[in-house]
């Protein structure tokens, strides 16, 4: 997508399509036993968004960061916060790839 992604939710499923950088394919587990079905990025996505398309860069806010290693680490990320009960705000952020 040749544009910027502020990724909106986690949920706590892995399904990947394709094997990760060690040749492995999670398929159809939870992230964490735990945890719960889908946890939601807690940055300012809107203002985020907003100040993006002001400065003339592409972006949008997108429901789910997938099943695959993006997922995942903002799922976990966002999991670790909420056990810590930490207040640090957290979100994905979907970089395109370079023409």
């Amino acid at each position: 997508e040749p544009m910027i992604r502020l990724e909106r939710f986690a949920v706590n499923l892995t399904d990947f399509e394709i094997p990760d950088n060690d040749g492995l394919y999670l398929d159809r587990g939870n992230i964490s036993a735990e945890g719960e079905v889908a946890l939601c990025a807690t940055l300012p996505l809107r203002q985020i968004l907003a100040q993006m398309l002001a400065a003339g860069i592409p972006a949008r806010i997108s429901n789910t960061a997938g099943t695959f290693l993006c997922n995942a680490t903002l799922f976990s990320a966002l999991q670790s916060i909420k056990n810590l009960e930490l207040t640090t705000l957290c979100g994905f952020v979907h970089l395109p790839y370079l023409p």
